[in-house]
């Protein structure tokens, strides 16, 4: 039996979707882990055919695009977020952290 529409379930439009998804939350959740070195939280909701993708940390900072660079030092991940988002914003937490939503294609 399917998934009811608007649910959490069911397979993504199309399947290069779900792959897209899965670098976005690797990205937000490590840069997350890396940067704020303590705990993060990671929600994500069907809105039809998107997910909003949601990463909570305890860091203040907002992160900031880099420049990319090809020794693996980084720089890329904005840039992936903005390529496989529809659009993202951060958000404040009354806490003093911050929740960065991303919202993917599904």
């Amino acid at each position: 039996m399917g998934a009811a529409p608007g649910n959490r379930g069911g397979p993504p439009a199309n399947p290069s979707n779900a792959v897209g998804v899965l670098l976005v939350v690797t990205e937000l959740v490590t840069n997350a882990l890396r940067c704020t070195g303590g705990p993060c939280a990671l929600h994500r909701e069907r809105h039809g055919d998107h997910l909003a993708i949601s990463v909570t940390d305890a860091g203040p900072c907002r992160p900031r695009p880099r420049p990319p660079h090809t020794d693996g030092t980084g720089g890329w991940g904005w840039l992936l977020i903005n390529r496989l988002t529809t659009h993202s914003r951060i958000e404040p937490t009354p806490e003093g952290g911050k929740t960065i939503c991303a919202h993917s294609p599904w």
